[in-house]
This record gives structure tokens, C-alpha cells and sequence, in this order.
């Protein structure tokens, strides 16, 4: 548990404790201390600086950025996928990156170094899933009617001349 942290990190910590417990703070309360605390480098919280990085005219590092972290954050997520993609895609990227680096910044490390690249999660979602069942039903309904699901256009005209033929 402790071993994530540098031992500066945990001994500051061990020290916060002390002083904000009213007893002498068990292991669950010095894990507390020992976590990323935004404001200690002054920096914005994640979904403040994924807002930031969205909203910015310019991609260049000598823009005003609120801190550098947010610039190397929104640069390794890409900045087509801050700019095209939807929240619920593009912030997970943001924030995983975002809090990489200001872990760096809270163990005296670099901001140089790349950042690590996360494996995607392919998972479907919930509305791809109804999606998916719903053409199926779609499909087999077509077929009942005698329409072939992947017949195209001729398809299309050859059952449009019949309902004519019909209605005449």
C-alpha cells in the first residue's frame, strides 16, 4: 500500500496525520494524507483542468496555461480527441495522463519524461448492445416479410413497384 509513495511522501504525511487526528492515526489515515492533494501545487482539479484543455485557442506550451501539467496532460491525450470527442471518452484519457503527472510533481520528479500509454478498454456499451439486438429484430422481421435485410437499392425499387402495382 505504502510502497507507491516516496518515503518524503509518506513521512509528510505521517506528520499530517498527527496533527488532524484526534488519536494516533492508524494506516487508512495516513493513506489519506498520502494522496494527490490538487491544491498543495496549485494545481486546478482534473475536471478544472480537462475544461482548460478543451476550451484553449492555442496548442502551443507558451500559451497561459493554469500550470505546464495541464499543457503535457492535454498533449499526450491528443488534441483532436479533447477536441472531437465526447466527455465521457475524452476525460478518462485527460485525467488518467493529468494525475500521472502531478503524481510526478508531488514525488519531486520530472514532467519531461513521456507518459506511459494506457491499454484501451474496449467495452460495449449499453446502447450499443440495445443497437446491436435491435437490428437483429429488424433484420428478422425484413426476412419474415420476404425482404432481404442486405439487398439494397433493388431491393428497395422492386418492393416499392409492387406496393404500386397494389394500391392501383
Amino acid at each position: 500500500m505504502l510502497k507507491e509513495y516516496t518515503p518524503e511522501r509518506i513521512v509528510n504525511a505521517a506528520d499530517l496525520a498527527i496533527r488532524h487526528t484526534e488519536f494516533f492515526p492508524d494506516l487508512k489515515e495516513i493513506l489519506h494524507y498520502c494522496r494527490l492533494r490538487y491544491d498543495e501545487l496549485g494545481l486546478k482539479q482534473p475536471l478544472a483542468a480537462y475544461y482548460e484543455a478543451c476550451n484553449v485557442t492555442e496548442f502551443s506550451p507558451d500559451y497561459c496555461w493554469s500550470h505546464p501539467a495541464v499543457y503535457l496532460a492535454a498533449k499526450a491525450t491528443g488534441w483532436m480527441v479533447l477536441r472531437t470527442e465526447e466527455q465521457r471518452i475524452a476525460y478518462p484519457l485527460f485525467k488518467r495522463n493529468y494525475e500521472q503527472l502531478c503524481q510526478r510533481l508531488l514525488d519531486g520528479e520530472s514532467l519531461d519524461a513521456p507518459i506511459a500509454l494506457a491499454l484501451e478498454h474496449k467495452r460495449s456499451s449499453i446502447q450499443e448492445v440495445v443497437e446491436k439486438q435491435s437490428n437483429k429484430q429488424l433484420q428478422a422481421a425484413m426476412q419474415a416479410q420476404g425482404i432481404n435485410p442486405k439487398g439494397g437499392r433493388a431491393t428497395f425499387l422492386a418492393l416499392r413497384s409492387k406496393l404500386k402495382k397494389s394500391s392501383d
